[in-house]
């Protein structure tokens, strides 16, 4: 029966017509939204965008995931009487545009919204495909005429028809185009470097009802001329202005040596916020990621946006911008003023752009030149002044120590800088890079060497970016790293050995490996980190066995050896061949914690070595050179956890998987839930993208490694269970 048949039927309807009308369809909760579907289980496609939406406070909210047969019943599942229903199409699904929403408006008694366009996910909502098209929202009325109703989903309060709901011609090659958050001024160009720019800015930032976001230009596109957006500025009257809040996602013209925010508030004589970075939603909530020049995520800044003011015509030089929004370094820090926390008696930590500036409470007369250095997108700064006298050698002592707890709770390489003798840098992209140093006499500071960046797939980077988040926000400096050796089983305190006859014993049992001892700065830092890096090989599979003598010596030093080495996050590997007991304990989903040092591949497992493959995803663990030299691999410090996410034991010939992710302390007591399906989805990526790429003969005597924390007394039962 077609829907016009059935709607005029409707009026003399038994109570049954309406299921009979719907027969073969459903409607399923899913949270906050419904879900109607063929009769059956929900298609996962659609509970899984379902999760992803947003809710609606004004409508109900149901997705719809239907072939184009079936839309005609749309009427008879449909919920009579409500507040009003919005109907949102599956993306790919069936184009909703042609429904007769008057006619559904009429029988339901409500409101119908439906979209007119093709529509693609965004973050937390919808946008329409095409940004140059008129793509809206429809809202049908039970005897009124139907009525425009916002571009966007999640509806904003500022979404109403006008230059925010439109594609603008600003110039020459120059146009404005609606974004879920905002709008996008940019030049014209490849298209493939404007879908990529606009996938992302549609993709990772959130529509806020309280600001409008204002994306400058993209990569790969001819510079944003400053006076086109001071233009469109003017011409966007009324109290919407005060809700801009601009972002420079790519090269804008400016006069030599002016920021784009100061330039802008120059141009319109009016204050203009600036985010100084892009602003995104990680689980740990909303938060700002520095932008690398090819329109990449770098790290979660500390300043969030600056207020630029304009300056007077006999005004010079650049003065520093008001820091209006930022997010605490450091938990527990006491707050003296705006973006300023107290570290000690005499010192304290101030929120800039660029990272951090540790200083003494006098500000020092070139205070405004550190508040606008531009961030490095790679890495945060932590600066610290050189010429104060006695307390010179403090400072920089407390920027070692602020560093050093960021690269603890981030994961990331810091820098630290002096400030004194500091210039800008010339731009070698959009982003201008910190300031490079004069050569003074100020003290050498060497960075830290940056991870290599391994390519990724796209599910891979939103991975990283979610586990990366914000876990410095409310976290102190505790960890795994802080876990103290763990001593022999079965000997006393007495008999423990101390680090100097470790390194003896070790140096004595395995002289091999210490021919280069001699010419090492610190042979002691040199022993250290050559045990860790046996622990890549046979000798830590065997000193995880309850070993004693050079075993558990090689194992004290090694835990010490990896404390300051770079973190790796992401996927390590190991083969295993677990035994019955073994198999008994992990399927219980236990978490493992492991009481010595584990060591994993950044390798696949060996083809054919063990029964089965361990893959485990490292939030901390250490990168370590192997003692040959052809590689690297990951050595976690004792007292890590693990929780387990899936087992499959082997059977029929095929080998058997284990897949496990490193827990932080805090997740100790409240697991991050959010991470574990992610996680284990790019675990599993990891592995079929290993075996399709593997090759050669199966090497059964390969090296085997082993299940970590199963030692008897590691495996936490019950509370942590899946």
């Amino acid at each position: 029966m077609s829907i016009w048949k059935r709607l005029r039927a409707r009026a003399g309807a038994s109570p049954n017509t309406k299921a009979e009308a719907a027969a073969g369809i459903e409607r399923t909760p899913a949270g906050h939204v419904e879900v109607v579907h063929l009769a059956g289980a929900v298609p996962h496609r659609a509970r899984l965008f379902a999760s992803s939406l947003a809710p609606d406070p004004h409508h109900r909210l149901l997705v719809v995931d239907l072939p184009e047969s079936e839309l005609e019943e749309l009427a008879g599942v449909l919920p009579v009487g409500t507040r009003g229903v919005r109907l949102v199409p599956v993306p790919s699904g069936q184009d909703l545009s042609w429904v007769d929403g008057q006619s559904l408006a009429e029988t339901l008694g409500s409101a119908v919204l439906l979209p007119h366009g093709t529509v693609r996910p965004s973050h937390a909502g919808v946008s329409f495909d095409d940004p140059l098209t008129d793509g809206r929202w429809v809202r049908y009325r039970p005897g009124a005429e139907a009525t425009w109703a916002g571009r966007r989903l999640p509806q904003p309060s500022w979404d109403v028809p006008g230059s925010l709901a439109e594609t603008q011609v600003l110039g020459k090659d120059v146009v404005a185009e609606p974004l879920p958050s905002g709008v996008w001024l940019r030049a014209a160009g490849d298209d493939r470097w404007i879908r990529a720019a606009r996938a992302r800015l549609i993709r990772w930032v959130p529509c806020r009802s309280d600001e409008i976001l204002v994306a400058l230009g993209a990569e790969g596109l001819a510079p944003l001329p400053i006076d086109v957006v001071s233009r469109w500025w003017e011409s966007l009257v009324g109290p919407r202005r005060e809700l801009l809040r601009f972002v420079q996602f790519g090269p804008v013209r400016t006069a030599a040596g002016k920021s784009m925010g100061q330039a802008l508030s120059d141009s319109t004589g009016a204050e203009i916020v600036v985010y100084c970075g892009l602003p995104v939603h990680s689980v740990n909530g909303p938060e700002v990621v520095a932008l690398r020049p090819d329109g990449s995520h770098g790290w979660s800044m500390f300043a969030h946006t600056l207020a630029y003011r304009p300056h007077g015509t006999d005004e010079t030089g650049e003065a520093a911008p008001v820091l209006r929004a930022y997010r605490k370094p450091i938990p527990r820090l006491p707050k003296v003023a705006a973006g300023v926390y107290r570290y000690d008696s005499d010192t304290v930590v101030e929120v800039v752009p660029a990272g951090l500036w540790v200083r003494g409470e006098a500000e020092p007369a070139y205070s405004d030149f550190v508040r606008t250095l531009p961030p490095d997108p790679q890495a945060p700064t932590v600066f610290h002044n050189a010429s104060d006298g006695e307390m010179t050698a403090h400072h920089w002592q407390s920027a070692e120590e602020v560093a050093e707890r960021l690269r603890q709770t981030t994961g990331t390489a810091v820098r630290v800088v002096p400030t004194d003798g500091i210039e800008p840098a010339p731009s070698t992209s959009w982003v201008a890079h910190p300031g490079k140093r004069k050569t003074s006499g100020e003290p050498k500071i060497a960075a830290p060497v940056a991870e290599e960046q391994a390519e990724a797939e796209e599910p891979l980077v939103l991975l990283m970016q979610l586990v990366g988040g914000n876990q410095d926000a409310d976290t102190e400096d505790s960890g795994p790293n802080d876990a103290a050796p763990v001593p022999e089983q079965g000997a006393s305190a007495d008999s423990v050995p101390d680090p100097v006859r470790d390194r003896a014993l070790i140096r004595e049992t395995w002289p091999e490996h210490f021919a280069g001892a001699a010419e090492a700065e610190d042979q002691d830092a040199f022993t250290d980190l050559m045990a860790a890096r046996l622990h890549l090989g046979p000798l830590g599979r065997e000193a995880g066995m309850d070993a004693t003598g050079p075993l558990a010596a090689l194992g004290r030093r090694a835990a010490e050896g990896i404390v300051d080495l770079p973190r790796h996050r992401g996927a390590t590997a190991a083969a295993v061949a677990p035994d019955r007991d073994q198999w008994a304990s992990l399927d219980g989903r236990a978490v493992l914690v492991e009481p010595g040092v584990c060591a994993m591949s950044l390798a696949p497992p060996p083809l054919g070595a063990g029964t089965t493959d361990l893959l485990v995803w490292s939030m901390s663990g250490r990168l370590v050179e192997l003692p040959a030299g052809d590689g690297k691999g990951v050595v976690f410090p004792p007292g890590t956890s693990f929780a387990v996410l899936d087992v499959v034991e082997p059977a029929d010939g095929l080998r058997g998987r284990v897949l496990l992710r490193e827990l932080s302390d805090r997740e100790l007591e409240k697991r991050a839930r959010s991470l574990d399906d992610l996680i284990l989805s790019s675990l599993r990526q990891s592995a079929e993208r290993w075996r399709r790429t593997e090759s050669g003969e199966p090497t059964p005597d390969g090296e085997v490694g082993r299940l970590p924390g199963m030692s008897a007394g590691s495996v936490l039962e019950g509370s942590l269970s899946r």
